[in-house]
This record gives C-alpha cells, structure tokens and sequence, in this order.
C-alpha cells in the first residue's frame, strides 16, 4: 500500500473536504479523489459519502483513521529510532591496578554485548569516572 494513499485520506477525514485536502497536501483536487477511490478498492470500502460541501465520514473512516495516523506517525519516527540506535553511549570507567587484562576483557566484551552502542573509555583508578572496576566485581 502506498503511505501517499494514508496520507490523503487523513486530510480528507481532517478537512472534512477533498478540495480542502487537496490543497493542505499540495495536491489537485482530482489527485486527491483518485487516491481516495484507489484505496477504497484496495480496502474494499467505501470511506466517505461525497457531497457538495465536502465529505461525511464513513464507520469505516472513523475505524482507519487512527490507525493511518499510528502508521504514519510510526513511518516518520523511523530514521530517528536509527539515528538513536548508532548514537554512542559515553561510559568512563575508572580501572584498579589489581584487575588482570583478562578480567578487563571480559567485562568489555559483556557490557558490548549488552550494550551495543556503548562508547567505553578507561581511566587511571583516581581519574574522574563514572563507575569504577573492582577486583570484588569478578569474584562468584
């Protein structure tokens, strides 16, 4: 199904009005009206009952028309929820000398796994940080 369609028809069932939509959506009036009839046949109903004034809504519109509006919604907010998911996470964590490499190794490779995007930075155990690594920590 084509978005365009959904998004016509939320003008439509907003304005109350093809020539209306039409207008909001950049769009000529007739290009409205065919989207309109388009997705009708491709939901095998009828959503508006045309008249002079406008358009009276259909059951069926009142039925579509929140979940048009999730979809859409949902549509948009795609590339953010990407944007988001390749952010970095800063984490500065302070390391004490008594921790062996492989303790270090295995505790990156755990909180990489749990938290993909995280950005790990290792400091001197007196440094500033935003946890700190104990010995106590890899104990069972």
């Amino acid at each position: 199904m084509d978005l365009r369609l959904l998004r016509f028809f939320t003008a439509v069932y907003e304005e109350k009005n093809i020539t209306l939509a039409a207008e909001r959506c950049f769009v000529s009036q007739p290009s409205i009206s065919s989207a309109i009839k388009q997705l009708e046949q491709e939901l095998d109903t009828t959503l508006f009952i045309r008249h002079k004034k406008g358009v009276n809504l259909t059951d069926e519109a009142h039925y579509l028309y929140p979940l048009a509006i999730r979809l859409l919604n949902d549509v948009n907010r795609l590339p953010q929820l990407f944007q988001q998911r390749t952010e970095c996470l800063p984490l500065t964590l302070a390391n004490f000398p008594d921790l062996s490499q492989t303790e270090l190794a295995n505790c990156f490779a755990l909180l990489n796994q749990q938290i993909p995007n995280l950005l790990l930075e290792l400091v001197d155990h007196n440094a500033p940080a935003d946890a700190r690594l104990t010995l106590d920590m890899f104990k069972a």
